[in-house]
Protein backbone atom coordinates (compact mmCIF):
# COMPACT_ATOMS: atom_id res chain seq x y z
CA UNK A 1 0.00 0.00 0.00
CA UNK A 2 2.95 2.31 1.28
CA UNK A 3 4.90 1.44 -2.39
CA UNK A 4 1.80 2.33 -4.50
CA UNK A 5 1.12 5.44 -2.92
CA UNK A 6 5.05 6.42 -3.46
CA UNK A 7 4.57 5.38 -7.06
CA UNK A 8 1.76 7.79 -7.71
CA UNK A 9 3.19 10.63 -5.54
CA UNK A 10 3.99 14.04 -7.91
CA UNK A 11 6.39 16.32 -7.84
CA UNK A 12 6.85 19.66 -9.81
CA UNK A 13 9.78 19.77 -11.62
CA UNK A 14 10.77 23.02 -14.06
CA UNK A 15 11.77 22.59 -17.67
CA UNK A 16 14.24 25.16 -19.49
CA UNK A 17 13.42 28.10 -21.40
CA UNK A 18 13.23 26.63 -24.87
CA UNK A 19 12.46 30.03 -26.86
CA UNK A 20 15.43 31.71 -26.79
CA UNK A 21 18.31 32.71 -29.16
CA UNK A 22 17.06 31.88 -32.77
CA UNK A 23 13.92 30.58 -31.32
CA UNK A 24 12.84 33.36 -29.74
CA UNK A 25 11.82 34.76 -33.42
CA UNK A 26 7.94 34.34 -33.58
CA UNK A 27 7.13 31.67 -36.69
CA UNK A 28 5.59 31.99 -40.20
CA UNK A 29 2.96 30.35 -41.20
CA UNK A 30 1.69 28.85 -44.49
CA UNK A 31 -1.01 30.39 -45.90
CA UNK A 32 -2.57 27.05 -46.96
CA UNK A 33 -2.98 24.82 -43.39
CA UNK A 34 -6.70 25.39 -43.47
CA UNK A 35 -7.12 24.14 -46.98
CA UNK A 36 -4.94 21.20 -46.65
CA UNK A 37 -5.37 19.90 -42.66
CA UNK A 38 -8.12 18.13 -42.96
CA UNK A 39 -7.83 16.63 -46.91
CA UNK A 40 -4.80 15.43 -45.84
CA UNK A 41 -5.52 13.93 -42.75
CA UNK A 42 -8.62 12.13 -44.49
CA UNK A 43 -6.85 10.93 -47.33
CA UNK A 44 -4.47 8.70 -45.05
CA UNK A 45 -7.39 7.55 -43.27
CA UNK A 46 -9.11 6.34 -46.11
CA UNK A 47 -5.77 5.12 -47.77
CA UNK A 48 -4.84 2.52 -44.80
CA UNK A 49 -8.38 2.35 -43.56
CA UNK A 50 -7.72 3.60 -40.71
CA UNK A 51 -9.99 2.87 -37.36
CA UNK A 52 -11.76 5.97 -35.93
CA UNK A 53 -9.55 5.85 -32.51
CA UNK A 54 -6.35 5.98 -35.37
CA UNK A 55 -7.56 8.58 -37.68
CA UNK A 56 -8.13 10.94 -34.03
CA UNK A 57 -5.18 10.67 -32.77
CA UNK A 58 -3.41 12.15 -36.26
CA UNK A 59 -5.98 14.79 -36.38
CA UNK A 60 -4.71 15.67 -32.67
CA UNK A 61 -1.23 15.39 -33.68
CA UNK A 62 -2.03 18.29 -36.65
CA UNK A 63 1.43 17.93 -38.47
CA UNK A 64 -0.14 20.20 -40.66
CA UNK A 65 0.55 22.97 -37.99
CA UNK A 66 3.96 21.51 -37.65
CA UNK A 67 4.68 21.92 -41.45
CA UNK A 68 3.20 25.29 -41.98
CA UNK A 69 6.06 26.70 -39.59
CA UNK A 70 8.84 24.45 -41.33
CA UNK A 71 7.85 25.12 -44.79
CA UNK A 72 5.94 28.67 -44.55
CA UNK A 73 6.91 29.49 -48.04
CA UNK A 74 5.83 26.34 -49.96
CA UNK A 75 3.44 26.62 -52.81
CA UNK A 76 -0.29 24.15 -52.35
CA UNK A 77 0.74 20.64 -53.63
CA UNK A 78 4.49 20.97 -52.14
CA UNK A 79 2.65 21.63 -49.20
CA UNK A 80 0.71 18.74 -49.11
CA UNK A 81 3.25 16.09 -50.24
CA UNK A 82 4.78 17.62 -46.67
CA UNK A 83 1.87 17.20 -44.87
CA UNK A 84 1.20 13.63 -46.37
CA UNK A 85 4.61 13.03 -45.49
CA UNK A 86 4.16 14.06 -41.96
CA UNK A 87 0.76 12.54 -41.01
CA UNK A 88 2.26 9.11 -42.50
CA UNK A 89 5.40 9.26 -39.95
CA UNK A 90 4.06 8.93 -37.22
CA UNK A 91 1.37 6.07 -37.16
CA UNK A 92 4.50 4.60 -39.32
CA UNK A 93 7.25 5.28 -36.87
CA UNK A 94 4.92 4.61 -33.90
CA UNK A 95 5.12 0.88 -35.05
CA UNK A 96 8.58 0.74 -34.03
CA UNK A 97 8.43 3.24 -30.90
CA UNK A 98 5.89 1.80 -28.78
CA UNK A 99 3.89 -0.62 -31.30
CA UNK A 100 4.11 -4.27 -32.53
CA UNK A 101 7.34 -4.33 -34.15
CA UNK A 102 9.18 -2.27 -31.35
CA UNK A 103 10.72 -5.21 -29.90
CA UNK A 104 11.11 -7.57 -33.24
CA UNK A 105 13.98 -6.77 -34.74
CA UNK A 106 13.22 -9.77 -38.09
CA UNK A 107 9.68 -8.09 -38.93
CA UNK A 108 10.81 -5.17 -38.73
CA UNK A 109 13.67 -5.17 -40.83
CA UNK A 110 11.66 -6.62 -43.69
CA UNK A 111 9.16 -3.77 -43.14
CA UNK A 112 11.74 -1.22 -42.89
CA UNK A 113 13.69 -2.79 -45.97
CA UNK A 114 10.57 -2.50 -47.80
CA UNK A 115 9.66 1.15 -47.15
CA UNK A 116 13.48 1.64 -48.93
CA UNK A 117 13.01 -0.29 -51.85
CA UNK A 118 12.01 1.71 -54.55
CA UNK A 119 14.29 4.49 -52.98
CA UNK A 120 17.17 2.09 -53.46
CA UNK A 121 19.65 1.49 -56.79
CA UNK A 122 22.66 0.15 -57.39
CA UNK A 123 25.64 2.91 -57.73
CA UNK A 124 24.86 3.69 -61.37
CA UNK A 125 22.15 1.66 -62.16
CA UNK A 126 18.04 1.75 -62.17
CA UNK A 127 15.93 2.49 -59.55
CA UNK A 128 13.95 -0.60 -58.42
CA UNK A 129 10.32 -1.47 -59.55
CA UNK A 130 8.94 -2.66 -56.76
CA UNK A 131 5.32 -0.75 -56.55
CA UNK A 132 2.57 -2.67 -56.24
CA UNK A 133 -0.83 -3.91 -54.49
CA UNK A 134 0.94 -6.38 -52.02
CA UNK A 135 2.71 -3.68 -49.97
CA UNK A 136 1.10 -2.85 -46.51
CA UNK A 137 -0.88 0.42 -47.64
CA UNK A 138 1.06 2.18 -44.51
CA UNK A 139 4.28 2.12 -46.77
CA UNK A 140 2.69 2.67 -49.95
CA UNK A 141 1.53 6.05 -48.75
CA UNK A 142 5.16 7.33 -48.20
CA UNK A 143 5.65 5.02 -52.08
CA UNK A 144 2.92 8.22 -53.26
CA UNK A 145 5.23 11.08 -51.83
CA UNK A 146 8.86 9.66 -52.96
CA UNK A 147 6.84 9.76 -56.20
CA UNK A 148 6.36 13.68 -55.70
CA UNK A 149 9.66 14.01 -54.49
CA UNK A 150 11.30 12.14 -57.30
CA UNK A 151 12.75 14.57 -60.83
CA UNK A 152 14.81 17.21 -58.67
CA UNK A 153 18.33 14.53 -58.68
CA UNK A 154 19.85 16.14 -55.91
CA UNK A 155 16.62 17.06 -53.34
CA UNK A 156 16.14 12.79 -53.97
CA UNK A 157 19.39 11.98 -53.27
CA UNK A 158 19.41 13.64 -50.01
CA UNK A 159 15.61 12.30 -49.30
CA UNK A 160 16.71 9.08 -49.71
CA UNK A 161 20.05 8.98 -48.10
CA UNK A 162 18.12 10.63 -45.26
CA UNK A 163 15.51 8.11 -45.23
CA UNK A 164 17.74 5.06 -45.94
CA UNK A 165 19.40 6.49 -41.86
CA UNK A 166 16.04 6.98 -40.18
CA UNK A 167 15.64 3.24 -41.05
CA UNK A 168 18.53 2.40 -40.00
CA UNK A 169 18.40 4.25 -36.69
CA UNK A 170 14.96 2.73 -36.19
CA UNK A 171 15.62 -0.75 -36.34
CA UNK A 172 18.78 -0.46 -34.02
CA UNK A 173 16.27 1.23 -31.52
CA UNK A 174 13.91 -2.00 -32.22
CA UNK A 175 17.24 -4.09 -31.58
CA UNK A 176 17.91 -1.98 -28.05
CA UNK A 177 14.33 -2.83 -26.93
CA UNK A 178 14.54 -6.25 -27.92
CA UNK A 179 17.29 -6.48 -25.58
CA UNK A 180 16.46 -4.18 -22.97
CA UNK A 181 19.53 -2.00 -23.82
CA UNK A 182 18.89 1.30 -22.67
CA UNK A 183 21.89 3.91 -23.43
CA UNK A 184 23.30 7.39 -21.70
CA UNK A 185 21.59 10.48 -22.32
CA UNK A 186 24.55 11.29 -24.56
CA UNK A 187 24.60 8.03 -26.35
CA UNK A 188 20.80 8.48 -26.59
CA UNK A 189 21.53 11.56 -29.15
CA UNK A 190 23.66 10.65 -31.15
CA UNK A 191 21.28 7.45 -32.26
CA UNK A 192 18.47 10.18 -32.19
CA UNK A 193 20.38 11.49 -35.11
CA UNK A 194 18.71 9.10 -37.38
CA UNK A 195 15.95 7.23 -35.81
CA UNK A 196 14.33 10.62 -34.61
CA UNK A 197 13.72 11.29 -38.41
CA UNK A 198 14.47 14.69 -38.39
CA UNK A 199 16.90 14.98 -41.36
CA UNK A 200 14.11 14.03 -44.09
CA UNK A 201 12.74 17.29 -43.08
CA UNK A 202 15.69 19.27 -44.42
CA UNK A 203 15.44 17.67 -48.18
CA UNK A 204 10.94 17.88 -47.84
CA UNK A 205 11.61 21.68 -47.09
CA UNK A 206 14.85 22.27 -49.70
CA UNK A 207 11.70 20.67 -51.98
CA UNK A 208 9.04 22.76 -50.54
CA UNK A 209 10.72 25.56 -51.71
CA UNK A 210 12.19 24.75 -55.20
CA UNK A 211 15.69 25.71 -53.75
CA UNK A 212 18.68 25.38 -56.11
CA UNK A 213 21.82 24.71 -54.10
CA UNK A 214 24.94 22.73 -55.46
CA UNK A 215 25.68 20.10 -53.75
CA UNK A 216 29.28 20.81 -52.71
CA UNK A 217 27.48 23.14 -49.76
CA UNK A 218 26.52 20.14 -48.29
CA UNK A 219 29.49 18.75 -47.80
CA UNK A 220 31.12 21.69 -46.20
CA UNK A 221 31.38 21.07 -42.38
CA UNK A 222 29.80 24.53 -40.88
CA UNK A 223 26.39 23.24 -43.30
CA UNK A 224 26.73 19.11 -41.79
CA UNK A 225 27.01 21.32 -38.32
CA UNK A 226 24.31 23.21 -38.60
CA UNK A 227 22.14 19.98 -39.34
CA UNK A 228 23.30 17.90 -36.49
CA UNK A 229 22.47 20.63 -34.32
CA UNK A 230 18.81 20.96 -35.90
CA UNK A 231 18.63 17.53 -35.26
CA UNK A 232 19.90 17.46 -31.66
CA UNK A 233 17.30 20.55 -30.93
CA UNK A 234 14.47 18.95 -31.51
CA UNK A 235 15.18 15.63 -30.35
CA UNK A 236 16.57 17.39 -27.04
CA UNK A 237 13.37 19.44 -26.52
CA UNK A 238 10.68 16.54 -27.54
CA UNK A 239 12.38 14.18 -25.01
CA UNK A 240 12.21 17.13 -22.11
CA UNK A 241 8.44 17.51 -23.43
CA UNK A 242 7.25 14.31 -24.28
CA UNK A 243 8.62 12.73 -20.66
CA UNK A 244 5.33 12.59 -19.03
CA UNK A 245 3.78 10.35 -21.78
CA UNK A 246 6.37 8.36 -21.85
CA UNK A 247 6.74 8.14 -17.55
CA UNK A 248 3.00 6.84 -17.84
CA UNK A 249 3.70 4.15 -20.85
CA UNK A 250 6.82 3.14 -18.48
CA UNK A 251 9.00 3.58 -21.55
CA UNK A 252 12.70 4.61 -20.53
CA UNK A 253 13.68 5.13 -23.73
CA UNK A 254 14.14 9.08 -23.38
CA UNK A 255 17.16 11.08 -22.14
CA UNK A 256 15.64 12.46 -19.11
CA UNK A 257 14.28 8.95 -18.07
CA UNK A 258 17.95 7.36 -18.43
CA UNK A 259 19.11 10.96 -16.28
CA UNK A 260 17.12 9.90 -13.32
CA UNK A 261 17.74 6.13 -13.94
CA UNK A 262 21.61 6.73 -13.76
CA UNK A 263 21.02 8.75 -10.47
CA UNK A 264 19.94 11.67 -10.81
CA UNK A 265 16.66 13.01 -9.35
CA UNK A 266 13.51 14.69 -11.07
CA UNK A 267 14.11 18.39 -11.39
CA UNK A 268 18.16 17.13 -11.66
CA UNK A 269 17.09 14.76 -14.49
CA UNK A 270 16.04 17.55 -16.49
CA UNK A 271 18.55 19.97 -15.64
CA UNK A 272 20.95 17.70 -16.75
CA UNK A 273 19.28 17.78 -20.46
CA UNK A 274 18.39 21.30 -20.42
CA UNK A 275 21.85 22.03 -20.33
CA UNK A 276 22.78 19.42 -23.27
CA UNK A 277 19.81 22.09 -24.66
CA UNK A 278 21.75 24.70 -23.48
CA UNK A 279 25.24 24.06 -24.59
CA UNK A 280 24.06 23.81 -28.41
CA UNK A 281 23.64 27.40 -28.71
CA UNK A 282 26.51 28.55 -28.85
CA UNK A 283 27.67 25.87 -31.24
CA UNK A 284 24.77 26.77 -33.72
CA UNK A 285 26.25 30.32 -33.87
CA UNK A 286 29.75 29.33 -34.51
CA UNK A 287 28.35 26.76 -37.13
CA UNK A 288 26.15 29.91 -38.94
CA UNK A 289 29.95 32.31 -38.68
CA UNK A 290 31.69 29.73 -40.26
CA UNK A 291 29.33 29.65 -43.52
CA UNK A 292 31.80 30.73 -46.75
CA UNK A 293 30.91 33.24 -48.93
CA UNK A 294 29.96 31.14 -52.24
CA UNK A 295 28.37 34.17 -54.27
CA UNK A 296 25.73 35.78 -53.95
CA UNK A 297 22.86 33.33 -55.49
CA UNK A 298 24.48 30.56 -54.08
CA UNK A 299 23.73 32.25 -50.66
CA UNK A 300 20.94 33.02 -51.40
CA UNK A 301 20.04 29.37 -51.17
CA UNK A 302 22.29 28.73 -48.39
CA UNK A 303 20.34 31.08 -46.44
CA UNK A 304 16.77 29.96 -47.17
CA UNK A 305 18.22 26.64 -46.26
CA UNK A 306 19.76 27.16 -43.45
CA UNK A 307 16.68 29.22 -42.21
CA UNK A 308 14.67 25.84 -43.24
CA UNK A 309 16.64 23.97 -41.02
CA UNK A 310 15.67 26.72 -38.30
CA UNK A 311 12.27 26.68 -38.73
CA UNK A 312 11.85 22.82 -38.79
CA UNK A 313 13.32 23.20 -35.31
CA UNK A 314 10.98 26.02 -34.60
CA UNK A 315 7.73 24.19 -35.56
CA UNK A 316 8.79 21.28 -33.57
CA UNK A 317 9.11 23.53 -30.76
CA UNK A 318 5.26 25.29 -31.09
CA UNK A 319 3.64 22.57 -32.35
CA UNK A 320 5.33 20.70 -29.46
CA UNK A 321 3.07 22.87 -26.69
CA UNK A 322 -0.09 23.16 -29.62
CA UNK A 323 -0.31 19.43 -30.33
CA UNK A 324 -2.02 16.36 -27.66
CA UNK A 325 0.40 14.70 -28.76
CA UNK A 326 2.81 15.07 -25.24
CA UNK A 327 1.08 17.54 -23.38
CA UNK A 328 -2.83 16.65 -23.66
CA UNK A 329 -4.67 20.07 -23.36
CA UNK A 330 -1.72 21.56 -20.83
CA UNK A 331 0.10 23.04 -23.54
CA UNK A 332 -0.66 26.38 -22.85
CA UNK A 333 -0.06 26.04 -18.59
CA UNK A 334 3.16 24.17 -19.29
CA UNK A 335 4.37 26.57 -21.53
CA UNK A 336 3.49 29.69 -19.67
CA UNK A 337 4.62 27.94 -16.40
CA UNK A 338 7.61 26.08 -17.48
CA UNK A 339 6.35 23.04 -14.94
CA UNK A 340 5.33 19.31 -15.32
CA UNK A 341 3.97 17.44 -12.67
CA UNK A 342 5.84 14.13 -12.65
CA UNK A 343 6.05 11.02 -10.83
CA UNK A 344 8.37 10.81 -7.59
CA UNK A 345 9.13 7.09 -8.22
CA UNK A 346 8.15 6.10 -11.95
CA UNK A 347 8.02 2.25 -12.91
CA UNK A 348 11.10 2.16 -14.94
CA UNK A 349 12.10 3.65 -12.18
CA UNK A 350 11.79 1.13 -9.83
CA UNK A 351 11.97 -1.63 -12.21
CA UNK A 352 15.00 -0.60 -13.61
CA UNK A 353 17.22 -3.65 -12.93
CA UNK A 354 14.52 -5.72 -14.62
CA UNK A 355 14.81 -3.82 -17.69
Amino acid sequence: MTQGILRSEKVTVRIPDMFVSFLAEPPRFNPNYSQVKAKSEAWISDFCSLDERTSAIISKCDFSYFIAIAAPEAALPEYRTLCDWGNWVFPFDDMFDNGELRDKPTAARIVLQTLMSPMSKPEGGQEKNVLGEDRLPIIRVHDTVWERVKGKVGVQRRFAKAMADYCAGALVHVEDMSTHKILLPEEMLEARQSSAGVSPLFALVEYAHALRIPDYVFEHPAIKEIERLGCDFVSISNDILSYMKEEADSVPHNMVAVARMSGLGAQEAFDYIGSMLDSRYERWNAALNAVPDWGEEVNEGVRRYIQGVADVVRANLYWSFKSERYLGKDGAVVRRTRCLQVLRSPEFLCNKSSL
